[in-house]
Parts: C-alpha cells; sequence; structure tokens
C-alpha cells in the first residue's frame, strides 16, 4: 500500500468493514386515530388562543386528514366564521389558564484556548 504522498508506505487507514446490500428494515408508527379502528384523536390542552382552541375540535371532526390538510382547511373554515360562532371558542380561552414558562438554565460557558 501507499502512503499520502505515493511513497510505498504502510497506511494509517482502518480497513474498511464490508457492507451489506440488504435494505434495512423500518418499522413504521401505526396512526394513532383511524376512521375505521372508531379510535380518536387526543385533543390537545386549552390554550388561550381562541383559533388553537377551534382547531383542536376541528382536529377531533377529521381525525383521518393529514395535518397539513387539517391546518388549511381549519383555517379556511376559521376565516368564514362569524363572531357569534367564534364566541364559543374566545370564551374557552378567556377561561383557559395563564402558562406559566420556566427559564431553562444556561450551562457555564468555559473558555478554551
Amino acid at each position: 500500500m501507499f502512503g499520502l504522498c505515493g511513497s510505498p508506505e504502510k497506511s494509517h487507514c482502518a480497513p474498511k468493514k464490508a457492507q451489506s446490500c440488504a435494505p434495512k428494515k423500518v418499522k413504521r408508527k401505526e396512526s394513532s386515530c383511524k376512521a375505521k379502528s372508531g379510535k380518536s384523536c387526543r385533543p390537545g390542552k386549552v390554550t388561550r388562543n381562541a383559533f388553537f382552541n377551534f382547531l383542536r375540535e376541528f382536529r377531533v371532526q377529521h381525525c383521518e386528514w393529514h395535518v397539513t390538510k387539517i391546518a388549511v382547511e381549519g383555517a379556511k373554515r376559521w376565516c368564514s366564521m362569524s363572531e357569534a360562532e367564534r364566541k364559543k371558542f374566545i370564551e374557552l380561552a378567556k377561561c383557559a389558564p395563564k402558562m406559566k414558562y420556566r427559564r431553562r438554565k444556561h450551562k457555564s460557558k468555559r473558555r478554551r484556548c
């Protein structure tokens, strides 16, 4: 074997292990909600945002849809709703508990030479 510069020295690299060509099997998680199985989606927490509270309910009604479709269609529905229809979710948001945020502890920064 030749070294880095082409000189007849031994290489310092370890020999590579042979890799198998067989494809790896990937286990996929099954959807937590399916229309056929009768399971329902977890609704999530009540927040101080009226739209998110509406989206929680909308997600339960359309559990079989993809997440992006739920968000897009939910936003369209929210925009088309009247103030009277939104009032239910606005009142729910007013009654929701205020979230307390905890500050992260920062690691001490070390200077390296």
